[in-house]
């Protein structure tokens, strides 16, 4: 090719490129105008969009500040002392330092230790409510995610839970139970911190055991060995695996499977009873042979007997308020529901140390129950009574110190500190009877 012909197609090539790049440039700066004119077009939409973008973005570092922020300074403040149960008796003494009441030992024992619980009602608890329990720490990531999204999916309406039995005993220990809107969220994210927290203070068995002891199980009703009492009339102990699985059942809504009520829930008890004998089925918890008994037990009709779950004891008036006082104080320090409280308190082994002078408070016992100032209640015009008899209550202080050395809350025998204090409880206008001390003994 001669050098005239070489610059030719040079010349050519170099044409044809600046052509193309021409018709490159030009499709670009369409389709950037394309572009333009569509965000032009749809300002509102672009402003909204970067809005949310911005929003998102504060939102995503305000939460994880919340989180970070709630984990790292919450205050819990019970130790592993104060959420260990124990079973030693409490006392209470009197002013003389005598014994005056044993509370674990007068009243019913509430708690259990763990190898007290048959392994059949452990089981079922943890395949129903939280089958990696012994996996996690405190917090089951993959529960939390599939309860949240089951959440979104049904707008708020869920019957799927995400607590493991950690957050339900924080739950149930803290008494904090808001759970709507933003208060339920940060519920939820402080239920997550103590859960982890308590699983570095506690073992996986304490946590069960003090989870059983304390859980609610229906009527006025707590933990499993008053639950067992109240529907099988017999000790945890006793039941067996179709029993231990309907306890363990009716946990996501107690009362809503009473076998005593006005309303028949057999059908709902079975269909319940049932969901949680295949759960630990499937968990490889039973055999097929144990699985098959149980569940034909369950649709033949379990044998439920209501049982007697009163703790009534000889307690006198004043050892009673003392009691109630130290269950109130060790709520409030501890921040917990009064039903923990006394249930620490009653096996914790603790001495309680009162004023009661033991001579003055038996005379007012023995006048108090004598039935001389009892008399027939008041009827009214319909023919019902307002009350059975005439009431009374006494408080005697000592004036020289402020103690309380006697106390009497009721009138006849049939009534026990353990019912109605009217000394502490039915707060009453003085009226008239202030006369004789502030106005006619001054007067005289």
């Amino acid at each position: 090719m001669s050098k005239s012909e070489n610059k030719r197609a040079k010349s050519r090539y170099n044409s044809n490129n600046r052509n193309k790049d021409k018709r490159n440039a030009e499709t670009n700066k369409k389709k950037n105008q394309t572009k333009k004119g569509f965000w032009k077009r749809h300002r509102k939409l672009a402003l909204f969009l970067k809005i949310c973008v911005v929003l998102a973005i504060l939102l995503a570092i305000i939460g994880a500040g919340a989180v970070i922020a709630i984990f790292s300074n919450d205050n819990w403040s019970m130790s592993k002392e104060d959420l260990t149960l124990k079973s030693i008796d409490t006392i209470i003494y009197d002013k003389d330092g005598n014994e005056i009441a044993n509370v674990s030992g007068e009243e019913k024992r509430r708690t259990v230790s763990l190898s007290e619980i048959p392994k059949t009602v452990q089981e079922a608890y943890i395949s129903i409510e939280d089958e990696r329990f012994y996996q996690h720490k405190g917090v089951d990531i993959k529960r939390t995610l599939g309860a949240t999204v089951t959440y979104v999916l049904n707008k708020g309406n869920s019957s799927y839970g995400g607590s493991t039995i950690t957050q339900q005993l924080i739950k149930n220990l803290k008494d904090d139970k808001s759970d709507t809107g933003l208060a339920g969220i940060q519920r939820k994210i402080r239920e997550m911190s103590r859960a982890y927290k308590v699983e570095k203070i506690l073992s996986k068995d304490q946590i069960l055991e003090l989870y059983l002891n304390t859980i609610f199980v229906g009527s006025n009703v707590y933990g499993v060995e008053l639950g067992s009492r109240y529907y099988f009339s017999k000790s945890v102990g006793e039941l067996d695996l179709a029993e231990s699985a309907f306890l363990a059942g009716i946990n996501n809504s107690p009362n809503s499977y009473n076998p005593f009520g006005e309303t028949d829930n057999s059908e709902l008890i079975k269909k319940r009873t049932k969901t949680v004998l295949t759960k630990m089925k499937e968990l490889g918890k039973i055999t097929d042979e144990e699985y098959n008994a149980a569940k034909a037990e369950v649709e033949e009709g379990l044998k439920f007997a209501k049982g007697d779950t009163t703790t009534n004891s000889s307690m006198s008036y004043l050892a009673r308020a003392a009691l109630n006082q130290v269950i109130q104080q060790y709520a409030e320090k501890n921040d917990v529901s009064k039903d923990i409280a006394e249930t620490m308190i009653g096996g914790g082994g603790y001495k309680i140390y009162t004023t009661q002078d033991s001579n003055i408070q038996s005379n007012m016992e023995e006048v108090y129950r004598s039935g001389d100032y009892i008399y027939a209640g008041v009827q009214k015009k319909d023919g019902n009574k307002i009350n059975t008899h005439t009431q009374s209550a006494m408080v005697i202080i000592d004036h020289k110190n402020g103690y309380v050395v006697g106390c009497m809350g009721g009138l006849g025998d049939d009534v026990d500190s353990n019912g109605q204090n009217r000394a502490t409880q039915s707060v009453r206008q003085p009226g008239s009877s202030m006369k004789p001390i502030a106005s006619i003994a001054a007067a005289l």
